[in-house]
């Protein structure tokens, strides 16, 4: 303490700015003890609303995809496939990703790994079926049906030691035997 200086004890006055909590929470939030005092907590900012419910027993055992929304995936396949004006702009889409190029390249173009030419033609060679059954177009299209009819595709990949044999496509949703 400098010469001439005088010591006062500095007398904590602070509020929460909420009255009432501070009232409903005076015996838990001690602020006598001091602001920096352990122990002490913070008055919650909103008061959590109290479950009336419980959460129903196997939830995550529900074998219908989409059962607790609204719509369903049957009604987005009914919509796209009935709906001329949605099936148009889906076919649209599908045929302009289908036309664009592509290429499998090395991330560094500067310095490419010496294996790196070898890798891009096997994963190019894997890619042209990348099923085993169809090709790349043809699978793609199904890939994007899923994307832009449900927003929900599903593809399994099947791996064999450390190569992919295969990535199947496993739709989320029956298609209507009609």
């Amino acid at each position: 303490m400098p010469d001439g200086g005088k010591r006062t004890p500095l007398a904590l006055s602070y509020s929460w700015g909420q009255t009432a909590l501070e009232t409903q929470f005076a015996s838990t939030f001690q602020p006598g003890h001091g602001i920096f005092s352990p122990g002490t907590p913070l008055v919650p900012p909103e008061p959590e609303k109290t479950r009336l419910w419980d959460f129903p027993i196997g939830v995550n055992t529900i074998l219908t995809p989409r059962a607790y929304e609204p719509v369903s995936f049957t009604e987005l396949r009914a919509l796209a496939d009935a709906h001329d004006i949605t099936r148009l702009a889906i076919e649209t889409r599908k045929d302009q990703i289908e036309k664009l190029d592509w290429a499998i390249k090395s991330r560094d173009a500067r310095r490419p790994a010496g294996d790196a030419k070898s890798r891009a033609d096997h994963l190019a060679q894997f890619w042209h079926r990348p099923d085993g059954e169809r090709p790349f177009a043809t699978w793609l299209r199904a890939l994007l049906e899923d994307l832009l009819v449900l927003d929900a595709p599903a593809w399994k990949s099947a791996a064999t030691g450390r190569a992919r044999s295969s990535v199947s496509m496993s739709s989320t949703a029956p298609r209507s035997s009609s």
